[in-house]
């Protein structure tokens, strides 16, 4: 990344490997579900408890979904599981699962708020989640092992923000944010802004927080982004603390004083001091 002092480089770590007993579809879902629980808390990671109604079938809620506050994404994960073929037939296929991706994001969006739905996180515990009670963004994670250069993924508009990431994308921003609040945030921020080549997410985030940290000090440490609000991304030299698997609870969470109720959506929030979300070198 080019900066006012010079080129700025930074190694982006591969995706988290894919768990060798899954096959490599269900893998790549559980692998994105490792990195979102380990660095954002799996409080704020859920999964269906059971699949929905749909006519005489049934209908899959989502690979994943991120809940904090009262902002959502709808992940759906796809992963390439044969030898990649030429660039122009990867590409082809590239676009075709985002449509298919972002199509399924849009349906769970309408089921949840047509009928709402059990929810288990990755603590365990159910969460009924009203679809009506959140903002929605869809996520599409591509699991690939050599992205074409330069592919934009295209799908047809889903009614409510979109964004497509490479599953090491997904890793480094919750490696950088530790916070689920703040990727969604994150998320928000940057599927308002025109569709970039896939797998060059950092570089984007990069540009945010240069672009922040040019910006006058205010008492405000927030900037208005569309319906919502997003931390401004900062440089810093300091890493972010990291907390004891111990003591990894929302701080908020019910279940903190040992009861067993599911979480009402509204108590879940991660969201830390205005540095919290601190970007590291």
């Amino acid at each position: 990344m080019d900066t006012p002092q010079g080129p700025h480089l930074r190694r982006i770590r591969p995706a988290l490997p894919l768990p060798t007993h899954l096959e490599p579809g269900l893998g790549a879902e559980a692998a994105a579900h490792t990195a979102a629980a380990t660095w954002g808390m799996p409080d704020f990671v859920f999964q269906q408890a059971t699949h929905a109604s749909k006519g005489s079938g049934r209908r899959e809620l989502g690979d994943r979904l991120l809940l904090a506050g009262r902002r959502g994404a709808v992940v759906q994960v796809k992963a390439r599981t044969i030898t990649p073929k030429p660039d122009a037939q990867e590409a082809a296929w590239i676009q075709k699962v985002a449509a298919k991706a972002m199509s399924q994001a849009k349906g769970t969006v309408r089921q949840l708020r047509m009928t709402p739905a059990d929810m288990v996180s990755g603590r365990g515990r159910t969460l009924r989640v009203d679809g009506n009670a959140y903002e929605w963004i869809a996520v599409f994670l591509l699991d690939h092992p050599q992205v074409p250069d330069g592919i934009v993924a295209h799908w047809q508009p889903t009614g409510m923000p979109a964004i497509v990431l490479a599953r090491r994308d997904w890793d480094f921003l919750f490696d950088q944010l530790r916070s689920t609040t703040a990727v969604l945030d994150y998320l928000f921020r940057a599927a308002a802004e025109p569709a970039i080549p896939l797998g060059q997410e950092p570089l984007r985030y990069y540009e945010f927080a240069a672009a922040d940290a040019a910006e006058p000090e205010s008492g405000d440490r927030h900037r208005a982004g569309g319906t919502g609000r997003h931390p401004v991304l900062r440089t810093t030299t300091a890493p972010v603390a990291r907390r004891s698997r111990r003591h990894q609870r929302a701080p908020d969470d019910p279940h903190h004083a040992g009861g067993h109720r599911p979480c009402p959506a509204w108590r879940l929030t991660d969201r830390g001091p205005p540095l919290h979300g601190a970007l590291r070198p």
